[in-house]
């Protein structure tokens, strides 16, 4: 009898992910996947290394910064002009990065320039009415915000968003300049950046919840369509960003216009942010007389199924359908008479139902933390695993300790916007890949949890749980209805953080087993025992 061959893969450090560089001689750096999204913004001197950005981008997904083209007219429109969703060509030299790409006659270009002796970057946007009649449009720039360690940001991006102390300053001729301070230390210093338009900023925003926030979470669209501005006033909540909307212009046919955003990043600035900072961003019209177009060569680049794959949107369960599906209720939640949540009895009324229209509004998601056995304490031996209700079905699932020892790395934002991190699923629709987000109902018990996709005539159900002696967690997927196929993906750490660990994965095809630990030969650098984790 033939045995099919055991593969054994080792997951990718940062060095092994294809990075595009450029840097600058003020130690400032900016990092490019190969599916063309900024990997990361960092700023390194002496031994510490400040990422300007929040969080990493993923190979398969994109970061949480965005450059929007918006479009008004008889078919208003809002274009990506950056990253994989796109389908964009990219390119890079060694001081700036361009993407480029035409959608609904509208021809665009967008260059990320580094200055080459200053903390200063340029952001610049050209678009072409490629159309046969006028258009109005404007570009919206969204840079997420960490100011920070990566160590101190990964560990708890929300807890660092509220050590973030935003200002709005007002210039004469900029508008709108958006300035923000890490205010816990960095090792003795203060990061702190200006984000502007040197055109004038007509609106700002500085948190993703004002932005993007819980309705994107099974939308993932921008949902500002030209004509509607920014809020334009300051929020300090948990998901930094610096978010600008530039001046509208009115294009003929053939007619072009542009755009520069700017960024500029201070190592440390030991006080608050003030008016008097102004004068600091003097550097920025100096620097940007630096700045040259130059030809860099394009190519269309590396992209994965989730990069065209939308969110699945659920139908919402009516009165009719809860009440077949949950004939006893308790501590029923209402607002304005809509239904939102719920406990089913039993012995202890600890399940849980939360509706879909409820998890579209709260700004922080329904979750649920399962772990294994019965113990009191924690010990060694104890599997724990966070559920989200967004779709995110296992994240930062450990045995042990919860720091080293992870298996499927955090989600790292509340929104859905990071769409790559834990355990998810893609489903296979008449109209292609879809990524299963919200569902219509998602259940919370004491060991387990359920999420519940009402789509037409047919319904998935993904079941989570886990085991009350073993350390070990259960995942079931079952379809009523016509069958569906499924992709099932999840991003390993095998570690404390993403890409700082290496590890081995062991694929017996025979077995259908997949068997992951770390590879003590390539990632010894410290001795903490690691368990092995068996699929």
């Amino acid at each position: 009898m033939s045995h099919a061959p055991t593969e054994i893969l080792v997951t990718p450090r940062q060095d092994d992910l294809g990075l595009t560089r450029i840097v600058n001689g003020a130690g400032f750096s900016i990092s490019l996947l190969p599916s063309g999204a900024i990997f990361a913004i960092e700023h390194a001197e002496a031994d510490r290394r400040i990422m300007i950005n929040q969080t990493l981008a993923s190979l398969i997904a994109s970061g949480m910064g965005r450059l929007h083209l918006r479009v008004g007219g008889p078919e208003p429109q809002i274009l990506p002009i950056i990253g994989p969703e796109a389908r964009l060509r990219v390119g890079a030299s060694d001081d700036r990065v361009v993407w480029e790409g035409e959608q609904s006659g509208m021809r665009h270009q967008v260059t990320l320039w580094l200055h080459p002796r200053s903390n200063v970057w340029l952001w610049r946007v050209e678009v072409v009415n490629r159309r046969d009649s006028e258009l109005p449009c404007d570009a919206v720039f969204i840079q997420d915000l960490g100011l920070g360690e990566r160590g101190f940001l990964m560990n708890n991006e929300a807890y660092a968003s509220q050590y973030l102390d935003h200002y709005i300053a007002r210039h004469s001729r900029l508008n709108h300049v958006l300035m923000s301070r890490q205010n816990l230390s960095q090792g003795g210093t203060y990061p702190w950046t200006a984000h502007g338009c040197l055109q004038g900023a007509a609106g700002f925003a500085t948190d993703f919840r004002q932005v993007m926030g819980p309705a994107y979470r099974d939308a993932d669209k921008f949902s500002f369509p030209f004509g509607t501005s920014l809020p334009s006033n300051r929020l300090q909540f948990e998901t930094a960003c610096a978010a600008l909307q530039s001046k509208a212009a009115t294009l003929a046919p053939g007619a072009a216009t542009s755009w520069t955003f700017f960024g500029f990043y201070s190592s440390d600035h030991p006080a608050a942010s003030t008016d008097a900072d102004l004068k600091l961003i003097d550097i920025v019209e100096p620097a940007r007389k630096d700045w040259a177009p130059r030809t860099v060569a394009l190519s269309f680049p590396t992209r994965s199924l989730l990069h065209d794959a939308p969110s699945v949107v659920a139908d919402s369960f009516d009165e009719k359908a809860i009440g077949a599906r949950y004939r006893r209720r308790t501590h029923v939640e209402r607002t304005g008479g809509q239904l939102l949540s719920f406990f089913t009895p039993g012995r202890t009324h600890s399940r849980h139902v939360v509706l879909r229209d409820k998890e579209r509004v709260v700004a922080r998601r329904h979750g649920a933390l399962l772990r294994s056995g019965e113990a009191m304490l924690p010990d060694e031996a104890i599997l724990c695993a966070t559920c989200w209700m967004h779709g995110v079905f296992g994240a930062q699932l450990t045995i042990g300790n919860t720091s080293f020892h992870k298996l499927w790395s955090v989600s790292r934002d509340p929104y859905n916007i990071t769409r790559a991190s834990g355990l998810r699923m893609l489903v296979e629709t008449n109209d292609g890949w879809r990524l299963l987000t919200v569902p219509s109902a998602f259940e919370i018990g004491l060991s387990d949890c359920r999420w519940i996709y009402r789509l037409g005539e047919r319904t998935i159900t993904v079941s989570a749980t886990v085991s009350g002696e073993d350390p070990a967690m259960q995942w079931r997927v079952t379809v009523e209805g016509d069958q569906y196929r499924f992709l099932v993906f999840g991003h390993l750490v095998l570690g404390e953080q993403e890409f700082a660990h290496a590890g081995r994965m062991q694929i017996e095809s025979r077995r259908k087993r997949f068997t992951f630990r770390p590879d003590p030969v390539i990632d010894g650098a410290n001795n903490i025992p690691r368990p092995s984790i068996t699929l």
